[in-house]
């Protein structure tokens, strides 16, 4: 299976395989990788995509996704940077640019126009009107108290507000207000943070349950180092070991069962159209 899965046919016929987005993705990468290097943005590979670096290095055979993550306090150079020298062929999507943006999950997709996905999640389908191509997600890290039970509580206290926001939206209602409330939130305890030794997944990503955040010493993760991937050299964690035992255990290196070995993200991928074509 792996790389020669067929995830479905496109317009034209032709098989859109596993591996053809992944290469896909390998470029928007790269491209991403120029205007970071360019405006001195410490980005990292990010989940799985670190898995795949070290242990196969380049994507994980059965992934159909790409992440990447930088600190919070270099946000706002990333979006300015990507308006100012993102290719025409992308879009940036995130709150700050269009206030439907799902706010809950990650802080911010990059594009890629005149393609479609649609997601596994339905919770995931986009709000966004401008684009449903496929997609880089971006991630953010913050500063985190070394205190469980304040983690603990900011974490719940955004978990239920994403809740809400969720319930609104499923309603067809845009919810500025709370939106806005629950960003601010994570920066605000960010900011209350900033002599910890500790970063994590922003309180903006309530994937993961409240008590069980990702959470990493900061010099396991900045300064970043290069690793192979595909045909190149990108960032991961200052120390992958530690930043893989905290999302999958001692036991990164083994292989799952074969018949865990599948994507799970993308239910429909076109990478001719920008959007669906029903047969």
């Amino acid at each position: 299976m792996e790389y020669n899965y067929v995830i479905n046919q496109d317009i034209d016929g032709t098989d859109v395989t596993l591996r053809k987005l992944q290469l896909v993705l390998l470029s928007m990468l790269k491209d991403v990788d120029k205007i970071c290097k360019k405006h001195d943005i410490h980005y990292l590979l990010f989940s799985g995509s670190v898995l795949g670096a070290v242990r196969h290095q380049g994507f994980i055979p059965w992934d159909d996704d790409l992440d990447i993550a930088i600190h919070r306090d270099q946000y706002s150079q990333l979006l300015k940077a990507l308006q100012e020298d993102l290719p025409e062929q992308y879009v940036v999507q995130c709150f700050d640019l269009d206030e439907r943006y799902l706010v809950p999950f990650p802080a911010m997709k990059i594009r890629l126009k005149n393609t479609f996905v649609e997601e596994e999640n339905i919770l995931l389908k986009n709000k966004c009107t401008d684009c449903d191509g496929v997609f880089i997600d971006v991630f953010l890290l913050n500063y985190v108290s070394e205190d469980k039970k304040m983690d603990y509580h900011w974490r719940l206290k955004n978990t239920g507000l994403a809740t809400v926001i969720t319930t609104l939206e499923n309603m067809n209602r845009n919810p500025i207000s709370l939106k806005k409330q629950f960003l601010q939130n994570a920066i605000d305890y960010g900011n209350q943070n900033r002599d910890s030794k500790l970063i994590g997944d922003e309180i903006t990503w309530i994937y993961n349950s409240p008590r069980k955040p990702y959470i990493y010493r900061y010099d396991d993760i900045f300064p970043t180092k290069l690793y192979p991937f595909e045909d190149g050299m990108f960032p991961v964690p200052n120390n992958p070991d530690a930043f893989l035992k905290a999302h999958y255990g001692d036991s990164y290196m083994e292989y799952p069962p074969e018949d865990k070995r599948a994507p799970k993200h993308m239910k429909y991928v076109s990478l001719l159209s920008d959007h669906k074509v029903q047969k």
